[in-house]
């Protein structure tokens, strides 16, 4: 029960660090603890009575899928739950029959585990051995997580003034006077933005019947982006007109109103394309993927369009273009789809079996830093997220793809943004050990 305390008390802890700790507030309870006690209790007297050593594995498995694990709905956020399983649950830890004696150390800190029965010999060790301030590393964290930790914290107080000084608007009928005070920076961002841009008379790319389909992706990406900001424009000039009082305020444009005084993306706008909270962002990001577009969409096939390195953050939609990269790499290789892998190189530029390569630039890594050759710790003074190389990926036959030591090699998440809401893809970066990349939560975006 001393390692399951330490365990429960480092599942609440990490998440002060969201959304690098886990990517969501979890609602680990005291439910939970009595669960896991109860079933621990249960395996340790029937070990005993059998005089078996204990299986932690199906422990492991019964905490991580009907317990914990029950709680957590993303795929890495699971594999964080199962390293501090294994970390804390295991006969170097938890004494049985089968290994009486000296018992090993818990967690990153290296608690010692105390061979005592005695609740005061535990508690003696935990004040001699754990800091009285939690900090980063205790539970597995980069040593650069506090600075992090406060810069997410003062964005979210920045926003959080931001929609108390328009709290007032937001409680009373439309006030055209406040309104106009309040909507001036986002109208006039647009305008900015905007400007020499007539999205009304854009015209969208035609997409061929022989396109292959990386070059009909990208046709469709631009089409898209020009009917999001036909949109965005509508409504800006339209909102325009409301607070100058030429037109009434309708329905439609009351939510976008309020939308904006709240600092929120309208929500008729995140149907379009699903981007990021703030309105001012979110602008910015899909102009600057509208313009990104029109310099690669007269590209006459996937090969001249993949000749450059590309970066994925021009794609309002880059898990797509991995998609559309899946089916022609299919036709080339006359393969069944769902009989290819995603494969990668960081070190060369090609990938045995590959008929189709991406050479994928402008990723952040956060959690650690990646050397070309292998993943490094971060630095007490290192910021939230540094570059990392180009990285060649491919898809190819299940045959074709490189056998390589599991231990050596893990398997990081790629996300649409640094919020880790969305996941684009799955990328294998060299390292040497898993758990350690895992628990630092290493990510790329």
């Amino acid at each position: 029960h001393y390692s399951l305390a330490l365990f429960h008390a480092t599942l609440q802890e990490r998440r002060m660090y969201i959304p690098q700790g886990w990517t969501k507030f979890y609602e680990f309870s005291a439910a939970d603890l009595r669960a896991a006690s109860e079933l621990i209790s249960r395996v340790v007297q029937e070990a005993a009575k059998r005089k078996a050593p204990i299986r932690w594995e199906d422990v492991h498995s019964l905490l991580a899928q009907a317990v914990y694990g029950g709680r957590i709905d993303n795929d890495f956020d699971g594999k964080v739950l199962a390293s501090y399983l294994s970390m804390f649950f295991n006969t170097e830890v938890i004494a049985d029959s089968s290994r009486p004696g000296p018992r090993g150390t818990i967690g990153a800190l290296k608690i010692p585990v105390p061979t005592s029965t005695q609740v005061e010999d535990h508690i003696a060790v935990i004040k001699k051995e754990r800091p009285e301030n939690d900090t980063p590393p205790a539970f597995g964290l980069p040593l650069n997580m506090e600075s992090a930790s406060q810069q997410t914290v003062s964005a979210a107080i920045v926003l959080q003034l931001r929609v108390l000084t328009r709290s007032g608007l937001l409680g009373e009928g439309f006030n055209r006077e406040a309104w106009t005070t309040a909507l001036a920076p986002t109208l006039d961002l647009w305008k900015r933005l905007s400007q020499g841009q007539d999205f009304a008379k854009a015209a969208a790319p035609a997409v061929k019947p022989m396109m292959d389909p990386v070059v009909s992706f990208v046709c469709q990406e631009r089409a898209l982006a020009i009917e999001v900001l036909k949109a965005v424009s509508t409504d800006m000039s339209e909102l325009a007109k409301v607070l100058q009082g030429s037109v009434l305020l309708t329905s439609h444009m009351n939510k976008i109103g309020h939308a904006l005084l709240h600092g929120e993306t309208p929500g008729a706008w995140q149907q379009l394309w699903d981007g990021p909270e703030d309105p001012l962002v979110w602008l910015r990001a899909v102009l600057a993927k509208f313009l990104a577009l029109g310099g690669i969409v007269e590209s006459p096939d996937a090969q001249a369009l993949l000749k450059r390195p590309l970066d994925l953050g021009i794609f309002l939609r880059p898990n797509i273009f991995l998609n559309a990269m899946r089916q022609l790499s299919a036709r080339l290789l006359k393969t069944p789809i769902d009989e290819l892998r995603f494969a990668c190189s960081w070190l060369d530029s090609r990938i045995r079996g590959a008929q189709l390569t991406a050479a994928i630039e402008g990723l952040q890594l956060e959690g650690c830093r990646f050397d070309g050759a292998r993943l490094v710790e971060m630095d007490g003074d290192s910021p939230n997220s540094v570059p990392v190389p180009k990285c060649t990926v491919a898809w190819v036959r299940k045959d074709d793809l490189e056998a390589r030591d599991a231990n050596e090699e893990i398997e990081l998440p790629m996300y649409v943004s640094a919020d880790r809401t969305r996941v684009v893809t799955k990328i294998n970066v060299p390292c040497a050990g898993k758990d350690k990349w895992i628990q630092c939560g290493a990510a790329l975006f």
